[in-house]
């Protein structure tokens, strides 16, 4: 019997029970179907072995779960519970008319690139922060592990004056800021953060960066495209501890002197998708009007 996780986001009242209701409905079309929060997955938890994975939740849900589903190549289907929704497929209503296709396989794989983060020179603990600033827990994901499917953000931390930044591309300098962060964005992120701070917007499946200077103070460079095979090296000059963040979940602090590398991952997120490129490119552009 196939198995397909369910997860539902449970600071949404909303999505746990019907994502409830799904688990019924696929035990019905004889699929094995187990129910997780989106506080159960990550590095402990099997990620192979699962048909599809359905997220009942906002597009943070799924950002935690494609970093879960990084090495196991597992489709993902998103009911969309949140405000937004980029990554999502489904609408609660659409649901059980909607799920037999993707249960059948009849979808086609949108494959989205991710992005791996490494702390380089000094003594950069291993472990994340155990919270965020909303004090919920976060990814136990070692710094050396750091996955992401949107971005990649050096940013001033809890500090209240601007961050000192150098940007480096394959070891030569390519910009100083004095800026609140800097962000290294995928395809995917390009449509969040990055967007938001200035950045170009990029078609989902190119696996090119885009690196985006946040709030840069006297700066004629504020966002740049690069071909996806370059390390991107952000390093930071700073009194207080400035902060490494993927995807807005892992957090892992940066001392004075201290740089993140950022490479193309040789990992993937892979969504379940039965719509052309042109109607998702379309819904796209109207989520952000």
């Amino acid at each position: 019997m196939e198995r397909v996780a369910v997860v539902y986001q449970s600071l949404q009242p909303e999505a746990e029970p019907l994502a409830r209701r799904c688990v019924e409905y696929l035990d019905t079309r004889g699929f094995a179907a187990v129910l997780l929060s989106s506080w159960d997955v990550g590095p402990a938890l099997q990620a192979d072995g699962w048909r599809l994975v359905i997220t009942f939740g906002g597009d943070g849900t799924i950002l935690r779960v494609a970093r879960w589903l990084a090495r196991a190549a597992v489709p993902i289907v998103g009911v969309k519970m949140g405000r937004l929704g980029f990554l999502s497929e489904l609408q609660p209503a659409q649901l059980f008319h909607g799920l037999d296709p993707y249960l059948q396989g009849d979808y086609w794989l949108d494959v989205r690139t991710m992005l791996r983060a490494t702390t380089v020179d000094g003594p950069a603990p291993r472990q994340p922060l155990p919270t965020g600033a909303s004090g919920l827990p976060l990814d136990r994901t070692a710094a050396d592990e750091l996955l992401a499917l949107n971005d990649v953000v050096i940013s001033r931390g809890a500090a209240g004056r601007g961050l000192h930044a150098t940007v480096e591309v394959d070891g030569h300098e390519l910009a100083n800021y004095t800026a609140d962060g800097v962000i290294v964005a995928t395809a995917t992120g390009s449509t969040a953060y990055s967007f938001a701070a200035g950045g170009p917007l990029l078609a989902p499946e190119l696996p090119n960066l885009v690196v985006t200077a946040i709030c840069p103070h006297i700066h004629g460079l504020r966002s740049l495209v690069l071909p996806p095979d370059v390390a991107v090296t952000v390093r930071v000059s700073t009194l207080t501890p400035a902060m490494l963040v993927c995807d807005g979940h892992v957090e892992v602090p940066l001392q004075d002197g201290q740089a993140a590398t950022v490479r193309v991952a040789a990992e993937q997120t892979r969504f379940a998708r039965r719509g052309t490129r042109g109607a998702f490119y379309r819904s796209l552009i109207d989520k952000l009007r």
